[in-house]
């Protein structure tokens, strides 16, 4: 039989806290209801908040901005502002594979 107890003791000293953090950072990627959403302003601007789900966060190898103007469906005189001849734009690169 193995002694386990000086391995528990060991245990119960670490710090949890980051442990903890990952989690509810985990948690927050299970379930996207609690992210913000992104808008087209009254300027006609996108604005993505930071606490959008992070497939908006084209900056940060998000999805491209093309896909996330159609998913919030705007008019094709904003698509042309952000991306001059969106219809060039590939399946491909809106996937991230090209």
């Amino acid at each position: 039989m193995f002694d386990l107890s000086g391995y528990i003791k060991k245990l119960e000293k670490q710090d949890v806290k980051p442990i903890e953090t990952a989690t509810a950072k985990a948690i927050k990627e299970v379930f996207p209801k609690s992210y913000k959403k992104p808008y087209i302003n009254e300027h006609n601007t996108l604005v993505i908040p930071f606490d959008t789900h992070p497939k908006y966060h084209y900056w940060r190898g998000g999805q491209h901005v093309v896909q996330t103007l159609l998913e919030l469906e705007v008019s094709e005189e904003i698509l042309g502002k952000y991306c001059g001849d969106w219809r060039q734009v590939t399946k491909e690169s809106l996937n991230g594979t090209n």
